[in-house]
């Protein structure tokens, strides 16, 4: 049981133990002479909000839809004073670049407001500071903020307690989406009434129970894909589309040619998972094409792990 903790642990952390391990690793870029530098870990990241709980994180800026994008301090001997870094962000730092062979969408200005514009500090004893971001309703309104996400530029243009930005690394392009309450990695277990044919989902442990993903599809909308078998034993995916009213969800099709309805419940610290009460989904929907007939499902979905992860890409020019 102590693995989900662990894979929770490595999701969440990911971000952090690796801006700071890139920090350590600089050093290499200006020696061991005493000299000291700011710059940017990664010429590019992915930073996604998420919003709900995290058993093993802390999500209040998430929620508050606050980031930050962080620069570190590195060489010499420590930070041994307080660093005042000036920044530019501006979306002409975005021209001539792609990511992924695709111009490069630049957060729009209504989308966002910089609580620390021009510049900012990394406090005496820190390797990491940075740029506060707050970002608006606008932004959660757009899909596609959560399908692609929008850029934000930064480049540091000049720091004082330091000896110098350290310029093949003074620029960052931070790529930012966000995930609902209810994207998480679940366990499923339930019971299938195919047609008049009743079959049941059970296991021993909820740790063997099936793995599934339920997907962000707009602020208060989540999907997930589920294997449905006809009558010849055929499996069909379906889509499941939950559209949610605080804890509440009504059920519907997200999949062509096949009607789904129902409802169902997202439960706060509910089925017990290794060390913690996870949250869990209670579902109850039909399904009907002409393909499948009619299928009754009633699912029991116990979180597993948010599984946002920290990925990392090279603007290209």
């Amino acid at each position: 049981m102590k693995s989900f903790k662990l894979l929770n642990t490595i999701g969440i952390a990911a971000m952090t133990l690796l801006m700071i391990a890139s920090c350590e690793s600089g050093n290499k870029e200006f020696g061991y002479d005493g000299e000291t530098a700011v710059y940017f870990a990664n010429a590019g990241y992915v930073r996604t909000v998420e919003l709900g709980e995290d058993q093993e994180a802390d999500l209040t800026d998430d929620n508050n839809h606050i980031i930050n994008i962080k620069a570190c301090c590195a060489g010499g001997y420590g930070n041994n004073n307080n660093v005042t870094v000036d920044y530019i962000s501006d979306a002409s730092l975005c021209d001539g670049y792609k990511i992924n062979g695709a111009a490069i969408q630049v957060m729009p200005s209504n989308y966002y407001q910089i609580e620390n514009p021009n510049q900012f500090v990394i406090a005496k004893g820190q390797q990491l500071g940075g740029v506060r971001v707050k970002l608006t309703d606008a932004f959660f309104n757009d899909d596609k903020s959560y399908e692609q996400g929008y850029v934000i530029p930064v480049k540091l243009t000049k720091a004082q307690g330091v000896d110098k930005v350290l310029e093949s690394k003074n620029t960052t392009f931070c790529l930012v989406k966000f995930v609902n309450p209810w994207t998480a990695t679940y366990l499923r277990k339930g019971k299938d009434v195919s047609n008049g044919k009743e079959s049941h989902r059970a296991y021993p442990y909820i740790e063997k129970a099936e793995v599934i993903k339920v997907v962000t599809k707009g602020l208060y909308k989540a999907q997930m894909t589920v294997d449905v078998k006809d009558a010849s034993g055929k499996s069909h995916p379906v889509n499941v589309l939950m559209t949610f009213n605080g804890d509440d969800c009504t059920i519907s099709s997200g999949s062509e040619g096949v009607q789904v309805s129902g409802n169902g419940k997202f439960v706060k610290n509910d089925q017990l998972l290794g060390e913690f009460k996870r949250n869990t989904l209670y579902l109850n929907y039909n399904i009907k094409s002409d393909a499948l007939g009619m299928v009754e499902t009633t699912d029991t979905m116990v979180v597993r792990n948010r599984g946002i992860g920290f990925k990392t890409f090279t603007p290209e020019k």
